[in-house]
């Protein structure tokens, strides 16, 4: 992924938000449909990997921004939820982006103000 579509297309910024398919919905009758949402310790190492497979890359200008809330409603509401995008799962998501970043020297964009 990283050779075939930051480095292959000499990306000098790449902005990165990894997370939403984490803990969103699954459709029902997909190959996924029984696993359940990532867990915040296996979404941190899958963030961290990805920071240390980029920094071993030669990507460019690499920066991770926050997660972007979903509105309420629907599966997000029911009990149990079929979608894990609320707002306490999303800002767990956002602390965890913004803790590696300082930590591995990544450069974090807080857009969360935006929406």
């Amino acid at each position: 992924f990283i050779q075939n579509n930051i480095i292959g297309r000499k990306c000098t910024r790449t902005v990165i938000a990894a997370g939403q398919w984490s803990v969103g919905r699954i459709p029902p009758g997909s190959k996924y449909a029984r696993l359940p949402p990532t867990q915040f310790p296996q979404y941190r190492d899958e963030i961290h990997n990805m920071i240390v497979d980029l920094q071993a890359s030669d990507a460019n200008g690499i920066f991770l921004r926050s997660i972007h809330y979903n509105s309420l409603g629907d599966v997000k509401l029911t009990c149990p939820p079929q979608d894990w995008r609320h707002p306490a799962v999303i800002d767990q998501l956002n602390m965890i982006i913004k803790n590696l970043t300082q930590s591995m020297g990544v450069q974090f964009i807080d857009t969360s103000q935006i929406i």
